[in-house]
């Protein structure tokens, strides 16, 4: 090992060179400018850098699809996810019509479906990225692929039901049930503002019109669009919270791993 002063940045040779990589206490001069030299004993010296060494697996991670970036969203990949839960969600719904005790598998489902599809869209998309932002994304996604799917499926399902099998009473009956109840609600708020006398003049018109067809597509649409409305902002959800634990760094992850 070379000792070199450190003023003049000459070598030091001879007695003063073996002195200095014996490392002990006696103070030397460098022989070309007269500098005093230190030298530290073994335990005080520091010890040289090593680098640490790469961890890797050795084999190269699996290739991503062709024109997929990791910091997009491969909306093939997660229409497929989102229609896979759709149909099972449009299943569970048509049956739940005619079979009461699945209504409980069919809202379990629909509220979760959104984490289901962004379960299986990290499958087949391992190398993706994963964030809140994603999740909401592939969430409301989701939303609008299973509102579609039980629209359809609803329809297809009444009509079968009223020209095919004639079993359409019971919902024409709980219709016109709420129309009726309706219809007194407004006798009522009519007459506690204008008087018993005024109040079937003042609601004559609107209680005709709530007996027509066309009232009751209205309320009928209007119950579609609230349903639709809630699954719309339930996926969102959803798959923005499902999204959030599936990011890198996330606690779930983190426990995750020391499991």
């Amino acid at each position: 090992m070379q000792i070199f002063c450190h003023r003049c940045h000459a070598e030091l040779t001879g007695s003063a060179a073996s002195l200095a990589r014996s490392g002990g206490d006696v103070l030397l001069f460098c022989p070309h400018c007269g500098a005093p030299q230190l030298s530290l004993p073994e335990h005080l010296r520091l010890a040289p850098d090593v680098e640490p060494e790469k961890v890797t697996t050795g084999s190269l991670p699996p290739p991503r699809p062709d024109g997929f970036a990791a910091h997009r969203v491969d909306w093939q990949a997660a229409l497929r996810a989102s229609m896979s839960v759709a149909v099972v969600s449009a299943g569970l719904g048509v049956a739940s019509l005619h079979f009461t005790f699945l209504s409980l598998a069919y809202l379990v489902w629909t509220i979760g479906g959104a984490i289901i599809a962004l379960g299986i869209y990290a499958r087949w998309r391992p190398q993706a990225r994963m964030d809140t932002g994603v999740g909401l994304r592939i969430g409301s996604l989701t939303g609008l692929v299973m509102i579609a799917f039980l629209g359809v499926a609803f329809a297809l399902s009444g009509l079968v039901t009223r020209f095919g099998t004639h079993r359409m009473a019971s919902f024409d009956g709980q219709l016109t049930q709420q129309m009726t109840l309706l219809e007194e609600q407004l006798k009522v708020s009519a007459a506690q503002q204008h008087g018993a006398a005024d109040a079937a003049e003042k609601t004559g018109e609107f209680v005709d019109f709530l007996k027509t067809s066309e009232a009751r597509t209205g309320i009928v649409l209007l119950g579609v669009g609230i349903q639709a409305s809630f699954i719309l902002l339930v996926a969102t959800g959803a798959g923005g919270f499902a999204g959030m634990l599936r990011r890198p760094g996330s606690l779930r992850r983190n426990l995750g791993e020391r499991e």
